[in-house]
């Protein structure tokens, strides 16, 4: 039996490079399509037949649950397990930037940090693992290896779940 989940007619532009006649391109002629969403296979008891001049495409239903909800928070100073001075716009002359992530109901669940300073991927300064049974946070600090303060501009983490966008946050060192 078919269960039909949703039903779309879309045009589609076939795009092959049109070749001037006449001083005037020649566009290939548009096609209609008809498009079947199910989660299983058309039985042979109701066969879904198209209209003439549409085609049946099959797209696979992935399901993939959602990541779970997380938060990420700032701060210049990680003291007594809780971040100090938190916020997300920092003044110039800070030396560490901690950051702490929340995640509800991610046990075992893989995650990727991934930071981004000022647009610029900075894949030195990312780390991946699996969530662990005794976290309710994630959290560390960047900093630059020579100790001065880090550079004024706009730090980005991005935080995922099972290769799913969970979260993601924003500082500024002003």
């Amino acid at each position: 039996m078919i269960h039909t989940l949703v039903r779309l007619s879309c045009v589609l532009l076939l795009c092959f490079a049109a070749q001037p006649v006449s001083g005037e391109a020649q566009w290939p002629p548009f096609v209609s399509l008809l498009i079947t969403w199910q989660t299983e296979p058309a039985s042979q008891q109701n066969p879904v037949v198209p209209e003439p001049g549409t085609a049946l495409v099959y797209l696979p239903l992935i399901l993939q649950p959602p990541p779970p909800p997380t938060t990420i928070r700032f701060g210049a100073t990680f003291r007594n397990g809780a971040l100090g001075e938190e916020g997300t716009s920092f003044a110039f002359g800070l030396q560490e930037l901690h950051y702490q992530i929340s995640v509800r109901d991610g046990v075992g669940r893989s995650f990727r940090e991934e930071w981004i300073v000022d647009g610029q991927r900075q894949p030195a300064l990312d780390r991946s693992g699996t969530i662990p049974p005794e976290s309710v946070y994630l959290g560390s600090a960047i900093a630059l290896s020579t100790s001065n303060p880090l550079p004024r501009g706009t730090y980005q983490l991005r935080f995922f779940v099972d290769g799913q966008l969970a979260a993601q946050g924003q500082a500024v060192i002003r």
